[in-house]
This record gives structure tokens, C-alpha cells and sequence, in this order.
């Protein structure tokens, strides 16, 4: 199921829809996307193509589909900004960069600066959630390791009190 388009999109779309993982998987995605763009922008490649490429490299079903629908929003005469400004999976802030970098000429750069900006916030977010993962997997290992313990020390426990 997951191997076919339809599976690979619901299963990215409910990905995103987890509460804290969600948002970094998507932050994740748009950064890798936005420095696969600046990068392809730069070295000449067209803007339509640059989009299919960014989108297949962002490793989400759903940000592949985002970007596909902007290139064909593109072919017929909108801009990329505005096509993604559409789009709930995509922040507001990315889609204001880009719009930016579209009226300023320099789209490349603001494409760079906004990959940058993600990448901070995926690490930032990162090192957050690991902080408060880590006192919960320790809480849990200590049950886990209770638990085991209790077990093998239970039956013991009722063969002394047989023998008295």
C-alpha cells in the first residue's frame, strides 16, 4: 500500500499531522527543498524543472505534490510564490521569501536564506525534543527494567515463604 502514489501520499499526510514530529518532518522537508532549489537556481537549471527536482528531493509525498501543482500553476502564467502561499502544508514565511526573492530578482539567495532558516529551526527543534525525550526514555527503561526484576524476584520471593 505504501509503495503505490496514493498510500505514499495519505501516509505523508498523516506523518505531518503528528503533533510535534509532524512539524519537524515538514521543516525538514521544506529546508531540504528550498537549498535543492537555491542550488539547482544557481547552477542554471530552468525553475520548472528546478521544482520537480527540489520536490523529489524533499523526501515527502506531500511537499512532491505541493511543488508539481506549482509548476503546473507556473506553466500557466502564476507565480511560485503565490501558488505556494495557497498550500497548508507550506508556512506562510517560506512562501513570503520567496514572493521577496521573486520581486527583488534575486531568488536564489532568498531561496539560500530561507533553507538556512529552516535548518535552524530543525535543529533548534531537534535538540529541544531530544531534551524532553530523554528523561521519558529513561523513566520508561526503569519500569522496563522494574518490571523485570519483579519478575524474576517474585517467584522467589513465594518459594521462601512456601518453605516457612
Amino acid at each position: 500500500w505504501k509503495a503505490t502514489p496514493k498510500g505514499e501520499l495519505a501516509l505523508a499526510t498523516l506523518i505531518l499531522r503528528v503533533p510535534v514530529v509532524g512539524d519537524l518532518i515538514r521543516r525538514t522537508a521544506l529546508a531540504r527543498a528550498a537549498r535543492s532549489l537555491a542550488v539547482l537556481a544557481a547552477s542554471g537549471v530552468p525553475l520548472l524543472e528546478a521544482l520537480d527536482i527540489a520536490g523529489r528531493v524533499s523526501g515527502n509525498a506531500v511537499i512532491r505534490t505541493v511543488f508539481a501543482e506549482a509548476t503546473e500553476a507556473i506553466r500557466n502564467g502564476r507565480t511560485l510564490s503565490s501558488e505556494l502561499a495557497e498550500h497548508p502544508v507550506i508556512p506562510p514565511l517560506f512562501a513570503q521569501v520567496i514572493a521577496v526573492g521573486e520581486e527583488s530578482g534575486d531568488l536564489t539567495e532568498m531561496l539560500a536564506l530561507v533553507g538556512d532558516v529552516y535548518e535552524a529551526e530543525v535543529d533548534t527543534a531537534a535538540e529541544s525534543f531530544s531534551s524532553i525525550a530523554e528523561p521519558l526514555l529513561i523513566a520508561f527503561l526503569g519500569v522496563v527494567v522494574g518490571g523485570i526484576v519483579l519478575s524474576l524476584y517474585l517467584p522467589m520471593f513465594r518459594l521462601v515463604d512456601l518453605v516457612q
